[in-house]
C-alpha cells in the first residue's frame, strides 16, 4: 500500500504482509489475524497509558507480527513456546525490567 493510500485510509501500523505470507490462508484465519493486531495495538496504548504489561493468547503463526508491531513502538514482547496452534505473548515497556514469562 503506497503512503497516501496509507493516510486517506488513517493506517495506523502496518500489519507486515508484504511479503504474501497470508496468500492461500483461509480468510476467516487472517480476519483472526487482523483480530490479534488489533489486541496488540490496543494493548499499546494501554502499556503508553501506564499499565505494566499485557497478556494476550494469540495464532503461533502470526506472533512474527504481532512482535514486530510491539517493537515499533518501542515495547518488548515474550512470546512462550507452544507445541499447539496458539501461543501467549506478554507485551511491556522495555523499561518495566525483564519480563516474566507467561
Amino acid at each position: 500500500m503506497a503512503r497516501s493510500e496509507a493516510t486517506h485510509y488513517m493506517l495506523l501500523d502496518a500489519f507486515s504482509i508484504d511479503d504474501d505470507s497470508l496468500d492461500g490462508i483461509n480468510p476467516r484465519l487472517v480476519f483472526c489475524y487482523g483480530v490479534e493486531w488489533a489486541w496488540v495495538r490496543d494493548a499499546v496504548d494501554q502499556l503508553r497509558d501506564g499499565a505494566g504489561t499485557v497478556t494476550l493468547t494469540v495464532h503461533v503463526k502470526n506472533t512474527p507480527r504481532l512482535v514486530a508491531l510491539a517493537e515499533r513502538h518501542g515495547l518488548h514482547a515474550y512470546v512462550e513456546m507452544s507445541p499447539s496452534t496458539t501461543t501467549k505473548i506478554q507485551i511491556s515497556r522495555r523499561s518495566a525490567g525483564a519480563v516474566k514469562p507467561c
